[in-house]
């Protein structure tokens, strides 16, 4: 149990760690933290490790959960890093291997939302913000994020009937 019990520490540290690093601003620093932390993790998985190696020490249940709630809050977090270092389709994936391991994952559904937003995906960014809504009604972000992507609706609307305007002003639509 040693072994397992030193590789969940090591995966909690590093962790830590890359929480740090994200706090400090130092994005790629966190992300190389965070990677680490998932290998660990997902090494200590019993269904692949006892294929490879027989002798693999077995994960308790307990040790299995808390793996299991460790994973998504990692991803989600690096979803947060590349949210700050502007590659939001890295972003989404990030956000979106939170939400396979845990489809409540709130903070991964907002944060893909808002990579979503800033890809102009609105709709997909929608869809994320009500489901945080659904699973958490109190949080403001959500609803917040929701008001800003209906502003972005109607400035989308705006320039489209300005575009039209001008089209059949310089009588650049034809019958």
């Amino acid at each position: 149990m040693a072994a397992v019990a030193d590789k969940l520490g090591k995966a909690r540290a590093l962790k830590e760690q890359g929480n740090e690093a994200l706090k400090a601003g130092e994005y790629t620093r966190a992300m190389q933290h965070y990677h680490q932390c998932l290998l660990y993790a997902k090494g200590m998985d019993n269904s692949a490790m006892s294929t490879i190696v027989p002798n693999t020490e077995p994960v308790t249940p307990e040790v299995a959960q808390e793996i299991k709630a460790l994973i998504p809050v990692v991803y989600s977090n690096m979803a947060l890093c590349q949210i700050k270092a502007k590659k939001f389709e890295r972003a989404v994936w990030a956000a979106g291997e939170a939400i396979k391991v845990d489809d409540k994952a709130v903070k991964a559904l907002f944060r893909r939302g808002q990579a979503y937003f800033e890809l102009k995906e609105l709709d997909l960014a929608e869809a994320d913000f009500k489901k945080c809504v659904e699973i958490d009604p109190k949080d403001p972000g959500p609803p917040r994020e929701l008001h800003r992507i209906r502003q972005r609706h109607k400035e989308l609307e705006a320039k489209s009937r300005e575009e039209l305007k001008g089209m059949f002003a310089r009588g650049g639509l034809t019958a």
